[in-house]
């Protein structure tokens, strides 16, 4: 293996892996907007593989109060409503039971505290056009004297009451009517049998209350006739004993639902697969408190929804794993950030799933995105963006098939972008992304050392962007092209990995910013000679012999050529231009210059921030009497160049010739500026880099000879491919493109 030779620093540098942390250098992740193969379109059609899901609907029913939530939820399931059930709003015992009852007689379920019948309560029942209130509960719960005046307003009243909590449940379910079945919970507690409620009082089934360790005597009666139970809680809310009485009472037609918590009972009932329970959409509500989960378990059933229960500040690990195993997608909360924190909402796990193989579009409609499935639109997220969720796996891959298909895995959003769909692949781990970057950076074909080069220059440039921030696909920033697999995939795995996290530094620690060019004609140059900026340390002036030796290099040499005279003006009528404008053009030859030209002259800026031609007028370029460039250089010498140009002007608006004494005006123009700004102004195919070695001038024509294609700064990747061919390691390879850098994570 040949043999770089390299000073006693550089040796240390490149050994120097620990002097510096990966901390600071390797961000979290990336996004990336995809504009570089897609362009701009008003509408983007992709394919999953995989478990892909979109951001969910999640819509929460609030209130300053619970009285007021109530209220919002009456709203929300009915715009009216016959009958109206009334409960003690501190009174849970007694209201556990009532959802049953609510559901069969179509029921919203109001609160209101035990001796005020406040006016708010008094026109909702109104906006309702209730005629009937029924009671639970005896008036110890809701006094007489609230009864007394539901009653002058006209409207009939039943209560349902009971001696204790045990016997209001009794009650209710002898006026819910006959059920083979019962559900039988703590009536010591609230939560059981709350999570419990949609589903019984969509089924018909009273839901009867026991205390721990023994069936009270009005429940035992309640179940008299009753061929099957449902237990809902552990042994902690409802003992094995009473459980064993049960069975005794009902020979192995008694069943439970238990769980460690609230939170387990609650996910365990909507994972249960005989309830048979769909959970594509479900009611939260707090865990800690009865109201909000009360008066919107009669609106859960309404909806064919079951309801969850979470503490109030954190999203149980059970209730999300629930929500993920039953894909659901959208969530009612109920009660406001008092009772559900934002934190739980920004942590629900639900979405609508998208179907492996089946095409989706997401496009823009009277300014709205939307997301469509063939002509049907799933949603519509107006403003907002659609976020397409998947955990980064390989078995997780999202197919854009505008134009040339990609492939793309984890989590895509897709956004509005002035009148365009952008997706955005969001927070990709920095490693994943060099993946995506070194093949089309560099093809994957080329030497393994070259590409590790690649990787960690790659690296260098995407670690200097802090976590969160958002670059695009394009060579902007770097050509990121997602996931393919192809006969190179292994190979870029394995260059990427034997990299992993290496970067590369100044001595002082900072991250270099890491050039890199397809090749630079045989010449390294430094950020002077191509930007005019101040010199840095770890770029250098020098000759390259490995750029120039790579033989399928293409872009050791160019050299284009310009005449001298554009447009033979020879007996033209310079008093009468109308007679031959539209005849006379420039050079055939020249044509491609001569356009990128005339682009430059009306889109580019001189240094007094004017444009050099207006963009109004139409320009013929009669000739290029001088061309000249910066072929002798040093580290601190900027390439320069200079074109002058010859030209006539007439105005596009008006159509008048810009005249001079009775004749069309001869404009000269001498545009100098850096090489490669000249380089736009000649067009970046014709001159494909800043490095001009030689101009050449004949009478009637200029030469123009360089090398190299791009900024040439840094590393030529021709030059790394030959060095990499010829033996060297990769680490020698960035020592040669970047001098006194270090190496390390």
């Amino acid at each position: 293996m040949k043999k770089l030779h390299l000073p006693f620093f550089a040796v240390i540098c490149l050994l120097a892996a620990t002097l510096f942390s990966a901390g600071d250098a390797m961000a979290a992740g990336i996004s990336v907007k995809l504009v570089n193969y897609l362009g701009n379109r008003t509408a983007v059609d992709f394919t999953t593989a995989g478990t892909f899901q979109v951001a969910g609907n999640n819509t929460r029913i609030a209130g300053a109060d619970r009285f007021e939530v109530a209220y919002n939820v009456a709203d929300n399931g009915w715009s009216k409503a016959d009958n109206v059930i009334l409960v003690n709003y501190q009174a849970f015992a007694d209201a556990l039971a009532a959802a049953p009852l609510a559901y069969q007689l179509n029921a919203p379920i109001l609160l209101t505290r035990p001796d005020e019948l406040s006016s708010d309560l008094v026109i909702k029942i109104s906006e309702l056009g209730a005629t009937k209130v029924y009671i639970i509960g005896g008036t110890g719960s809701v006094s007489s004297f609230i009864e007394d005046n539901l009653k002058l307003q006209s409207l009939a009243v039943e209560r349902i009451p009971g001696s204790n909590r045990y016997e209001v449940a009794q009650n209710v379910a002898a006026k819910i009517g006959n059920s083979s079945s019962a559900i039988l919970a703590s009536g010591e507690v609230f939560s059981d049998a709350l999570s419990i409620a949609p589903y019984a009082a969509k089924n018909g089934i009273p839901i009867l209350l026991t205390s721990k360790n023994t069936l009270p005597s009005f429940t035992s009666a309640a179940l008299a006739g009753k061929s099957s139970a449902l237990v809902i809680g552990g042994t902690g809310s409802v003992s094995s004993n009473v459980y064993n009485q049960l069975n005794q009472q009902m020979p192995n037609q008694v069943r439970r639902i238990s769980g460690a918590n609230r939170y387990e009972v609650s996910a365990n009932i909507i994972k249960d697969p005989s309830l048979n329970l769909n959970a594509q959409t479900v009611y939260l509500s707090s865990g800690d408190t009865f109201a909000d989960a009360l008066t919107g378990s009669v609106l859960a059933a309404k909806q064919n929804s079951p309801l969850l229960l979470t503490s109030r500040q954190q999203l149980s690990s059970e209730i999300k794993q629930a929500m993920i195993d039953t894909k659901t997608e959208n969530v009612n909360i109920l009660g406001g950030t008092g009772s559900v924190s934002s934190n739980v909402e920004a942590n629900l796990p639900n979405g609508y799933y998208l179907k492996s193989g089946t095409t989706y579009t997401v496009k823009i409609n009277n300014g709205d995105l939307g997301l469509y499935n063939g002509a049907t639109q799933i949603k519509n997220f107006g403003t907002e963006p659609i976020t397409v969720n998947s955990s980064y796996s390989t078995a997780n891959r999202l197919d854009i098939l505008t134009g040339t298909q990609r492939s793309y895995l984890g989590t895509i959003e897709f956004d509005k972008e002035g009148s365009y769909v952008r997706p955005m692949s969001k927070d990709l781990p920095i490693e994943e992304y060099i993946k995506g970057v070194v093949p089309r950076e560099m093809p994957a074909s080329w030497n393994e050392e070259a590409l590790k080069a690649q990787s960690v220059a790659a690296r260098t440039f995407v670690a200097r962007y802090s976590p969160g921030t958002i670059i695009n696909d394009t060579t902007s920033y770097q050509v990121y092209g997602g996931y393919v697999v192809d006969p190179y995939t292994d190979k870029i795995n394995r260059v990427v990995a034997a990299t992993s996290g290496q970067v590369l530094r100044q001595s002082d620690g900072q991250l270099i910013t890491a050039f890199f060019s397809s090749s630079n004609g045989g010449m390294t140059l430094t950020n002077t000679n191509t930007y005019g900026t101040s010199k840095v340390s770890y770029l250098g002036t020098k000759a390259d012999p490995y750029d120039l030796a790579a033989t399928s290099n293409p872009y050791r040499n160019w050299s284009y050529s310009i005449k001298k005279t554009q447009i033979d003006m020879t007996g033209k009528d310079l008093t009468n231009p109308s007679n031959w404008w539209t005849t006379v053009s420039e050079n055939v030859n020249n044509a491609n210059i001569i356009a990128n030209m005339k682009t430059f002259l009306t889109t580019w800026k001189d240094a007094s921030g004017n444009y050099y031609v207006n963009p109004n007028n139409e320009i013929k370029i009669v000739d290029v009497p001088s061309i000249s460039f910066t072929t002798s250089f040093s580290d601190n010498t900027i390439i320069n160049g200079s074109v002058t140009l010859g030209y006539y002007l007439k105005d596009k608006t008006t159509g008048t010739y810009m005249m001079e004494n009775g004749k069309i005006k001869k404009y000269s123009l001498t545009v100098s500026r850096r090489a490669y700004d000249i380089r736009s102004m000649i067009g970046t195919d014709v001159m494909r880099g800043p490095y001009v070695k030689s101009v050449n001038q004949t009478t009637d024509a200029f030469t123009v000879n360089g090398g190299g294609w791009g900024h040439g700064m840094g590393m030529s990747q021709y030059g790394a491919n030959e060095m990499g061919k010829q033996g060297f390691s990769y680490q020698q390879i960035l020592q040669f493109y970047y001098p006194n850098i270090v190496l390390g994570k």
